[in-house]
């Protein structure tokens, strides 16, 4: 837990040193200071891997904009996830420091990372090494402007992140969702009522059996602004272990973005 901590605060204290000196800089020297803060907590009725959570909070510099309209970006990030049941090589935080390239709905790039698996109680509890990452985030109003429809929007969206780790712990990776929803109407408060159709999937190299699953789900939800609430049925499958699960589920998420460049 020490190695954590140190290798957190120093990382933390250096990058929030680079940003603080590069905030009064006029615009021009660099494109801009995004930030974001994302996370998702769920509470199944039933299910092999109980209740859990997950987030992370991250601040980066957007350095320059290179041919073809890509970014190039460097970032400090914690990350943290957990869960109540079948947790030890599931729940881990942990700092990382990275630096990827954007452009329209596309990221590539690589990251440092600080890990520690609080529920190995062994000597292999914590880990440092290096990630190659590739990830997506895609979203289209399908619902045309000259549309007669009665809904409020029929939107699709998909993510997804692949990552190369020989060394680490649990390996390479691979998880993501596509989705497909229906705003059906906007309640007093400009709250959005929504259903879907979701189809998710996660998987690694190494330490699978609890974390390898896929499978869809139906829910019910309601956003506002950065937040959203619901209540989802997954039916969901562990290839490793050849056992199959269905539940009902709720959930409470949010995700907030910012650029400390623009007032």
């Amino acid at each position: 837990m020490t190695f954590i901590k140190s290798r957190f605060f120093f990382t933390l204290f250096l990058w929030l040193v680079i940003v603080l000196f590069l905030t009064p800089i006029q615009s021009k020297a660099i494109e801009g200071l995004p930030g974001a803060n994302w996370a998702f907590l769920s509470h199944d009725i039933h299910g092999l891997t109980g209740s859990g959570g997950m987030g992370w909070i991250e601040q980066g510099v957007d350095w320059v904009k290179l041919p073809g309209d890509i970014m190039f970006n460097t970032y400090v990030e914690y990350s943290v996830r957990n869960r109540t049941k079948k947790e030890e090589y599931y729940d881990v935080h942990g700092p990382s420091v990275g630096l990827k390239f954007e452009k329209s709905y596309f990221d590539l790039g690589a990251h440092y990372y600080w890990l520690e698996y609080p529920e190995l109680k062994t000597k292999d509890s914590t880990e440092e090494g290096y990630e190659i990452t590739l990830g997506w985030f895609y979203t289209k109003e399908l619902k045309s402007k000259s549309s007669n429809l009665f809904i409020e929007g029929f939107p699709f969206s998909t993510w997804g992140r692949l990552s190369h780790d020989g060394n680490g712990i649990t390996g390479s990776s691979t998880m993501g969702w596509i989705q497909q929803g229906i705003d059906w109407f906007i309640l007093p408060g400009d709250i959005m009522v929504d259903t879907y159709v979701k189809y998710s999937y996660r998987g690694r190299t190494k330490e699978e059996d609890y974390f390898n699953a896929q499978g869809p789900s139906v829910g019910l939800e309601f956003s506002k602004s950065y937040f959203k609430a619901g209540i989802s049925y997954y039916w969901e499958e562990y290839p490793k272990l050849h056992e199959k699960q269905d539940t009902a589920q709720y959930y409470l998420g949010w995700y907030y973005y910012w650029d400390l460049m623009k007032k």
